[in-house]
């Protein structure tokens, strides 16, 4: 699972993504194109949780072994 953030436009990117985002010289939201006030992240650990909780509770799909 990924390293889920929240920038200033309140939106929930990968870590990754964003910073990649950033290091382009990006300073708008890639969601609106607004621009965003701030370049910090917020970790969206509930997010995480949640989407880790929803993985683990589906049935284990067929691999073919």
């Amino acid at each position: 699972l990924s390293y889920l953030v929240s920038a200033a436009d309140g939106h929930t990117y990968e870590r990754a993504a964003i910073e990649q985002w950033f290091a382009t010289g990006s300073r708008t939201s890639p969601t609106t194109n607004e621009p965003l006030g701030s370049t910090n992240l917020l970790p969206q650990h509930l997010v995480r949780r949640r989407s880790a909780a929803f993985l683990d509770k589906r049935p284990a799909r067929f691999t073919g072994s």
